[in-house]
């Protein structure tokens, strides 16, 4: 099995990758850039590897299928009144990477006033395309998915959000109305398409993985960090160091920070965030913020929902966010379990219950056993790093 350090070091220095296919083979090296989202950007990277010109031709058709549905479903949403506001992947594939196709994106995400809801479901629905059918919710849920089958069977997901995130404390950090009076246009997109700001951009990129995969993180993420921090200045970086601070998130900051200079190439990729002292800087700021917690290798789903209950201005709040997830509306029920019959819902709420309370015990244990798996692998590396 390739290393996460030893891909990172063929990001770092593209040239090992000619040793690393020695070590451990071509296939299994490219099955390893494939599963963290890395072949397209090698592929750009060593254009010279006839190995990887099957990943650049693939990634290359698929984004130019994606470009254009992306251009004709914001126009869609532009002309229904509604402030469409880009961000993650499907914005950062056409700011930040060399071509769009290096970063491939299983969906656009795309942010919206809430006010826009209606107007911008009906948008969408009118262009083809078919909500995934969430939870419902104001508090469980800030988003939902929209798929459409396109041009030869390629599928189009827009994750539209009305929230930046579904954890309630990274949504508390970066509100809605926020992000959308702070973006930038996104002419990539079409005319009246936005993108989140440089600064938003990179504190999603930091953020995002450990909200949502902190159990299974690729270096993709990692990269887009590099990439992404590259657009912030000295004086971009010190509002920066400041503002995570405020936060209270700077100890996860730093350590995504770090992971990102650990698999940029430093000599093509410059940032003065990316710098070592500049690192330690925010590090230190975060000897004793509450973003610690998070960096711990057992923490799993149960830990991430208490924290959510926590960002709740009051328990009132608090409530309503557990019976939202205990307790939906009774069509959502009627359609997870494919009846109509009323009678049968003291059962289904019974049945979610049980079976959601088995579903976050699993959870529980399997994120304790890994995190305690990890954290050993992690103190052998440190052991012979030292």
């Amino acid at each position: 099995m390739v290393s996460l350090a030893d891909l990172a070091a063929v990001l770092r220095h593209p040239p090992q990758l000619d040793s690393a296919f020695s070590r451990y083979g071509a296939d299994a090296v490219i099955d390893a850039l494939r599963h963290d989202g890395l072949a397209p950007y090698m592929a750009w990277l060593r254009p010279d590897v006839a190995a990887l010109a099957d990943d650049r031709r693939r990634a290359a058709m698929t984004t130019a299928v994606q470009q254009a549905e992306m251009v004709r479903a914001c126009a869609a949403l532009v002309a229904a009144g509604v402030r469409p506001v880009l961000f993650k992947g499907g914005a950062w594939a056409y700011t930040d990477y060399p071509e769009p196709w290096c970063r491939p994106c299983l969906d656009l995400d795309v942010l919206i006033d809430v006010a826009d809801r209606a107007r911008a479901f009906a948008a969408l629905a009118a262009a083809g395309y078919t909500p995934a059918g969430r939870i419902p919710g104001d508090l469980v849920n800030g988003q939902e998915v929209f798929e459409r089958t396109g041009v030869a069977g390629t599928t189009m997901a827009i994750d539209l959000h009305w929230r930046i995130s579904n954890r309630v404390w990274l949504s508390a950090m970066l509100p809605t109305s926020d992000v959308m009076t702070r973006s930038v246009l996104a002419p990539f997109a079409g005319p009246g398409v936005w993108r989140v700001s440089d600064d938003d951009g990179l504190l999603i990129a930091c953020l995002h993985p450990r909200a949502h995969h902190s159990k299974d993180p690729v270096l993709k993420w990692a990269l887009d960090v590099a990439l992404v921090a590259r657009r912030l200045t000295s004086a971009d970086a010190a509002a920066f160091r400041a503002r995570v601070a405020d936060a209270g998130v700077s100890a996860l900051i730093a350590q995504a920070l770090t992971h990102a200079r650990a698999c940029a190439a430093l000599e093509a990729i410059t940032a003065p965030i990316l710098e070592a002292t500049c690192i330690a800087g925010i590090a230190a700021d975060g000897a004793n913020d509450r973003s610690r917690r998070w960096l711990r290798p057992e923490r799993g789903r149960l830990q991430d929902a208490v924290d959510d209950l926590r960002a709740l201005p009051g328990w009132r709040a608090r409530v309503r966010l557990v019976r939202e997830h205990v307790l939906p509306p009774r069509e959502f029920m009627f359609a997870q379990y494919r009846t109509r019959r009323r009678v049968l819902l003291p059962a289904l709420y019974g049945h979610r219950l049980v079976r959601g309370g088995a579903q976050w015990l699993w959870r529980w244990w399997r994120d304790r056993r890994s995190g305690a798996v990890s954290h050993s692998a992690a103190s052998r590396d440190v052991d012979r790093d030292g």
